[in-house]
């Protein structure tokens, strides 16, 4: 029954998101050309000598995928869900027969999964970039990042049934996140203590542990070691946040949401 309403709504996402087509293809062209620089420098840098050539691939190969895996498992459910609590409208969703958090997630999901052929031209680099076995821990990879952000993106969106500015505390997400799971620079650049830190946060598991993963460069008590980690954090942020969600109800009904 529930997943035949995921699938119902999944299928009416998408048919909106066709009318967004554009919107998609423009960000992705911004995405690869903020690419195009930084790429470049690498290139740059090891033809005159500063690093290594097989390091000047890695780095490519490390945009690329953290590019892929920020597009395929980013959420940015908590802006609608804001403007929904903040507005009143979420009291009709909630009157229907059916989870609100499904739809939710069905739309969230179905705006990634529509981001695949924009991002094929990547995807295509890549198998010549990293060895077929390695790919084998995407998928996975990728759906775990994907849980953890829509979950915090969840958690953060019904802040506001408390917090006014709760918009403020998106600005801190992706603050922390560009930072801590390496999308603005590979972990590897930042002193020891913060590496350490940082694998101790779900954002680590949104783009450097995937990314070196599957680059082949974890080892196997690593890959052990983070998966575990990263399976426990969905379920610590499943736990939490259902919880703060039956106390945001109880809350916006008392209120006279």
């Amino acid at each position: 029954m529930v997943m035949r309403q995921f699938l119902a709504f999944a299928r009416l996402s998408f048919q909106e998101d066709m009318a967004y087509r554009a919107e998609k293809f423009i960000w992705t062209v911004i995405q690869f050309g903020s690419l195009v620089p930084i790429v470049s420098l690498w290139v740059l840098l090891s033809r005159t000598g500063v690093i290594s050539v097989s390091d000047s691939q890695y780095l490519t190969a490390y945009y690329l995928l953290i590019l892929v895996i920020s597009r395929l498992s980013g959420s940015d459910l908590e802006e609608e869900l804001i403007k929904e609590i903040k507005d009143g409208q979420i009291s009709r969703d909630l009157i229907k027969p059916f989870p609100y958090y499904l739809s939710v997630l069905a739309k969230d999901s179905v705006w990634r999964v529509a981001y695949i052929p924009y991002i094929m031209p990547a995807i295509i680099i890549l198998f010549f970039l990293i060895p077929p076995t390695q790919l084998l821990f995407f998928v996975p990879l990728v759906l775990l990042a994907y849980l953890q952000r829509s979950l915090i993106s969840f958690l953060i969106g019904i802040s506001a049934f408390w917090v006014d500015q709760a918009e403020a505390l998106t600005h801190l997400k992706w603050m922390f996140a560009s930072i801590a799971s390496g999308a603005m620079l590979p972990l590897t650049f930042f002193p020891t203590w913060f590496q350490n830190f940082s694998q101790w946060t779900p954002f680590y598991h949104w783009g450097f542990f995937p990314s070196q993963v599957v680059l082949g460069r974890a080892s196997v008590s690593e890959v052990l070691f983070g998966l575990t980690l990263s399976v426990s954090w969905v379920v610590v942020l499943a736990v939490i946040t259902r919880y703060v969600w039956q106390k945001g109800l109880l809350r916006y009904g008392a209120v006279g949401g």
